[in-house]
């Protein structure tokens, strides 16, 4: 009972702490002059009338002096890759090594395919194959 009272409190203090480092991460990166924060966000094309939206409430409902969007000229846009669940993973193998530049080709797409391939011939036995493959299809189907 103690035991699960620590481990309750432990998660819950590294949640607060993750939460206040992002916050600090985030109000590090804005500038600060007459009174207010500045920062700088990329938002996609599609996603800034809901940002607006978003914006106009706060300012209505909270009376809060929220923010505007202003248009900038940038040279470097950052990269967005959409995933799906099939894709997440591969996308995340793809990411510890890099990520590809604005208007490259996602590189995820190719490791779908080949990284399945590659691994079955890094093992090399079809046995020993066929038995993580049975494994894994019990995982994925036999349990609920």
């Amino acid at each position: 009972m103690v035991e699960s009272s620590y481990f309750r409190r432990h998660e819950y203090l590294k949640l607060y702490l993750m939460k206040e480092r992002t916050l600090y991460g985030s109000l590090n990166e804005m500038e600060f002059f007459n009174n207010f924060l500045q920062g700088s966000v990329y938002v996609r094309t599609q996603d800034i009338q809901p940002l607006q939206n978003l914006l106009k409430t706060l300012d209505e409902e909270l009376n809060l002096p929220s923010g505007q969007l202003v248009p900038a000229h940038i040279e470097a846009f950052p990269t967005h890759f959409t995933v799906n669940d099939f894709t997440r993973s591969a996308q995340e193998i793809v990411e510890t090594y890099g990520t590809a530049n604005y208007k490259e080709a996602n590189p995820a797409y190719f490791t779908c395919v080949t990284f399945p391939f590659l691994f079955g011939v890094m093992f090399g036995d079809i046995g020993h194959g066929l038995i993580i493959f049975a494994f894994a299809c019990w995982i994925i189907f036999g349990t609920d």
